[in-house]
């Protein structure tokens, strides 16, 4: 979530596609109309977290980091790739056996990656 001066509240929202939207003034009585924020090189971008002047997104092969100030309506730039997940490639390998889910958070300015084992 991001708070403006003028009270606004934006959210952002992951997507099984490869775009993360952004839902401006999701809060307000009038939200405007939800768009693409930020396009990834892979899918699903599911996962976001706002923080320390940026949005992270967990996508399906990587976490990126993207530059975001209050009131951004599009992405500042090309999203920078931080870590990258699955290092086989594909989205069948055995780690996707054992790891279905992921959560991503901020805690103490630090990036925390984890991951969930399925009970596949």
């Amino acid at each position: 979530i991001g708070q403006g001066d003028s009270g606004r509240t934006e959210r952002f929202v992951g997507s099984e596609s490869s775009n993360v939207y952004l839902l401006p003034q999701a809060e307000s009585d009038h939200p405007a109309a939800p768009h693409a924020f930020a396009t990834f090189d892979n899918k699903p971008a599911a996962g976001v977290t706002l923080g320390d002047g940026a949005l992270f997104v967990g996508t399906q092969f990587a976490v990126y980091r993207i530059d975001y100030h209050t009131g951004d309506q599009q992405a500042r730039g090309t999203p920078v790739k931080l870590l990258s997940v699955r290092l086989s490639g594909t989205a069948r390998s055995s780690h996707h056996q054992r790891c279905r889910r992921g959560r991503h958070a901020l805690c103490k300015r630090r990036l925390v990656v984890q991951c969930v084992p399925s009970r596949a």
